[in-house]
């Protein structure tokens, strides 16, 4: 198992005495300032150490230890400060989009934010249905133009390294193919006459 950022994990020094018991371990990992909820990774052969981690919603809390499972001492410890830049940003962001970042205002913003989303799409339908024409689907017509090559080459290149991307396209392909061609949706616009 890897340290996060930190190499591999290092090893317990065997000494032939029994390993501490998890309650020895876990409290050497309090000890040494991991607060509480924690999550803990037994040492799973005698050379292996334990690892100790939090799982406090407060980012500044989150570090992680490895323990010795022999002497209970710390063998490397990585706190919140050492994470890198990208890595902290990233964490302050999932803890903004938990809701934990700043208490029950950042829970109330994330509701009404989520409301929102929910009134956009809803209302978005209903303004659609009211204001499309009678017994159509109410969209444009699709224009008449061809793929070229290069245009077709950036959109398979698009697809290979955004694979949603691609399933959502083969998929509109499908529905175009199999259904909206068939019941006559999205005709190609007439040419206008000269």
């Amino acid at each position: 198992m890897s340290l996060k950022w930190g190499g591999a994990k290092p090893d317990s020094t065997v000494t032939g005495d029994p390993a501490l018991s998890l309650d020895a371990q876990l409290a050497a990992a309090q000890a040494a300032g991991i607060v509480g909820p924690w999550e803990m990774r037994p040492a799973r052969t005698p050379e292996d150490s334990t690892w100790v981690g939090t799982t406090s919603p407060v980012r500044a809390d989150q570090s992680e230890v490895v323990i010795d499972q022999y002497s209970g001492n710390v063998l490397a410890r990585i706190d919140f400060a050492d994470n890198p830049p990208v890595a902290k940003a990233v964490s302050w962001g999932i803890s903004f989009h938990r809701g934990e970042l700043y208490g029950w205002a950042n829970v109330i913003q994330n509701t009404i934010a989520a409301a929102l989303a929910l009134a956009l799409a809803v209302t978005g339908v209903v303004a659609w249905w009211m204001r499309r024409p009678s017994g159509q689907l109410g969209v444009p017509a699709a224009p008449d133009v061809t793929l070229g090559w290069g245009m077709a080459a950036t959109v398979v290149v698009l697809m290979i390294l955004l694979p949603l991307m691609g399933v959502s396209l083969i998929v509109a392909l499908a529905l175009d193919w199999l259904i909206f061609k068939r019941m006559g949706w999205f005709r190609t616009a007439p040419t206008p006459a000269e």
